[in-house]
């Protein structure tokens, strides 16, 4: 089921933890660097490279509000870079998130 447009401000704006500055660097971040697509994983759905975590999983965590901190707890193969990438990549695109 899908539940329609999450903002990216309702996500990033809880929490405080996207000041100005880092905003600024969520601007620089170059999204390819991070995110792949590719047909072999995960139904060719964009995942964060070297990994089978998908964009989407990462904003349906970050939009039930789940912190920065814990995703990374939870999953140590990922850092802050790349989950502000998936935001960025999000920003870019039409994303539905999927709620469970």
């Amino acid at each position: 089921m899908l539940a329609g447009w999450v903002s990216l401000a309702a996500i990033v704006g809880r929490g405080e933890w996207l000041s100005k500055y880092k905003f600024i660097f969520l601007i620089m971040i170059d999204v390819n660097q991070f995110i792949e697509i590719n047909n072999n994983i995960r139904f060719g759905k964009a995942t964060i490279k070297g990994t089978r975590i998908t964009v989407v999983d990462i904003l349906n965590w970050l939009s039930e509000e789940m912190k920065i901190n814990d995703i990374i707890t939870d999953f140590p193969q990922l850092n802050k870079e790349q989950i502000l990438a998936c935001l960025k990549y999000a920003a870019s695109k039409n994303i539905y998130l999927q709620r469970s």
